[in-house]
């Protein structure tokens, strides 16, 4: 039940942050990854927890390359290096959570 009113709380600050916010699109893969996150963190809904990892690694490079300091024409490698990250803390949450409850 905690997940779920984290998760529906998420989803309206990202509307509201998207409508007059001026948040752009780029923004939507870490901010999920975050929800879903918290969501399994605090609402001990772990099966979160690997999703919004990857989805975070992901939105980290979105926003890396497209409005950080990382090249543009690097786009794909960049996503995908992220990508990794995220499925390297994943793999890592689910072994630490996986330890934490035998």
């Amino acid at each position: 039940m905690i997940a779920a009113a984290i998760l529906l709380s998420a989803a309206v600050f990202y509307a509201v942050a998207l409508g007059g916010g001026g948040v752009t699109f780029d923004v939507t893969p870490l901010f999920i990854g975050l929800a879903a996150l918290t969501a399994g963190l605090l609402g001990r809904a772990r099966h979160l927890l690997p999703p919004g990892a990857v989805l975070c690694g992901w939105g980290a490079a979105v926003l890396l390359i497209r409005h950080g300091p990382l090249p543009a024409d690097r786009e794909a490698p960049g996503f995908l290096v992220g990508v990794g990250v995220g499925f390297i803390a994943a793999h890592l949450l689910a072994r630490r959570t996986r330890a934490s409850t035998l």
